[in-house]
């Protein structure tokens, strides 16, 4: 990277290949000596990385037999920076790319892994890399290649027959009928009401049609879902009644007809606004099938999960290097109680699986403190089973920022099945500096000030069964 940079400074062209989809992946040290921060100080470019976060070390000592002794001291080099800064290495790279990335002549490539040189006659003309998304097209070739066309393509067709199968399995568990549910979304953020998802469910012989025709139309805010989530959706849920693993694939598809009309919230028209369909919308669909579900197969629907992601972003400049940050995170909640035990605590669920960000992890890379990071106590559902609880989450702005949050299960709680109990909805909250709390609705943008806290707490998930 090094190097790149030093070549795109002198106007030559070039391109660094890093393997990865980022500078995270491999272990690359975390020490950057003082040869190397005189170079950054050559090149006008000290002062810049050492706004990073990072500790001093100007000194080596060891305790031998009682005695404290120095090993080394870097306070005597003939440098400007006498000390060894720790740093992660991937800061340190992300550094030296983005100021590379200042000069028309410097392109970076992520996901390119260097597999070979190139030669043309006695000379080396360049490198072969691979991308990373062409793996599944490379090794798909290979066994047609090896076992030809006609026979991958029988071999195919029985993939999906065996998944139609299977689906076809589930849903013969279920009664013949029809079944009918509805349930809301707080709002679309912009006209304040209640925005009803309504299903009629028709089982009969191992097939099913899905109709939402009495779904509200789209709406104007960011909540409406394309054909795509819906389907998905569809296709999760009754996936999760075949109770063992099978592909996933269009076989799955074969016994489900989904009835969605154009322009309801469930299969919008641009130029509406999706972004709410995918992590929110999506959430409530699965959270009606379930309870028209519920109808038929008492014994094997869990209550309604938390029914959101939670979504938080935020945007600043960070005062610790004046550089702009954005940050995105989704947080867990509380599942169901199902059938025959307790929802969990604090999970992802459903049409979410984000990774936990550590609190370590956030506050070294972004202006603020976690405050709390807690279980939710006493949010489940109460019941035969108990619905999980939801969390706490707490963060201290450091700076002037702009935040966002996307979220649900605000006004409509989690429900519960069998006469147990909602869980608890979820609460947003913005503590400002001056000792003021603001609660805030589900959808809501806002700029908060350095001291400020916002406290987003998530639903517990619905209980299952009269405690």
């Amino acid at each position: 990277m090094m190097l790149g940079l030093l070549l795109a400074r002198a106007g030559v062209g070039v391109q660094v290949l890093e393997k990865h989809a980022d500078f995270l992946r491999d272990f690359r040290g975390d020490t950057i000596h003082p040869s190397t921060l005189e170079v950054m100080h050559e090149l006008g470019l000290a002062e810049g990385l050492l706004r990073l976060p990072h500790q001093k070390i100007p000194r080596f000592s060891a305790r031998i037999a009682d005695r404290d002794v120095t090993i080394a001291d870097l306070s005597r080099l003939p440098v400007r920076s006498r000390f060894i800064a720790m740093m992660p290495q991937w800061d340190f790279l992300d550094f030296l790319a983005g100021e590379a990335k200042r000069y028309p002549s410097f392109r970076l490539r992520m996901n390119a892994e260097v597999t070979g040189l190139a030669e043309r006659g006695q000379r080396r003309s360049g490198r072969r890399r691979e991308r990373e998304d062409r793996t599944g097209e490379r090794r798909l070739k290979e066994i047609v290649a090896k076992y030809g066309w006609t026979e991958v393509n029988r071999y195919v067709g029985a993939i999906l027959d065996y998944t139609e199968r299977m689906t076809r399995q589930a849903i013969l568990q279920i009664r013949d009928g029809v079944y009918e549910a509805e349930d809301f979304l707080d709002d679309d953020g912009i006209r304040g009401k209640p925005i009803a998802i309504r299903v009629k469910l028709a089982i009969k012989e191992g097939s099913a049609v899905i109709d939402f025709s009495n779904s509200d139309p789209q709406a104007d805010g960011s909540v409406n879902a394309v054909y795509a989530i819906t389907a998905s959706v569809v296709f999760y849920v009754f996936r999760t009644l075949v109770g063992f693993p099978i592909p996933s694939n269009a076989g799955g598809m074969r016994p489900l007809r989904i009835i969605a009309p154009e322009g309801t919230i469930v299969n919008a028209r641009p130029p509406a606004a999706v972004c709410g369909g995918n992590v929110e919308t999506s959430q409530r669909i699965v959270d009606v099938l379930y309870k028209c579900l519920a109808q038929a197969m008492p014994d094997r629907i869990p209550a309604a999960s938390q029914g959101t992601m939670n979504n938080l972003a935020f945007g600043a400049i960070d005062p610790r290097t004046r550089h702009p940050v954005a940050y995105y995170e989704t947080v867990s909640g509380g599942m169901g109680a199902r059938p025959t035990m307790h929802g969990l605590s604090g999970v992802h669920t459903h049409m979410t699986n984000s990774l936990n960000t550590p609190v370590e992890a956030l506050e070294h890379t972004y202006p603020v403190r976690v405050l709390r990071y807690s279980l939710r106590h006493h949010s489940g559902g109460i019941g035969k089973w108990r619905g999980g609880d939801g969390v706490v989450r707490e963060l201290r702005f450091l700076t002037r920022a702009q935040l966002t949050v996307l979220s649900e299960r605000r006004k409509f709680a989690p429900y519960g099945l069998n006469g147990a109990e909602a869980g608890a909805p979820g609460v947003n909250l913005i503590a400002r500096n001056d000792g003021k709390t603001e609660q805030l609705p589900s959808k809501f943008t806002r700029w908060v000030e350095e001291g400020d806290v916002l406290s987003i707490q998530t639903p517990g998930g619905g209980g299952w069964g009269p405690a």
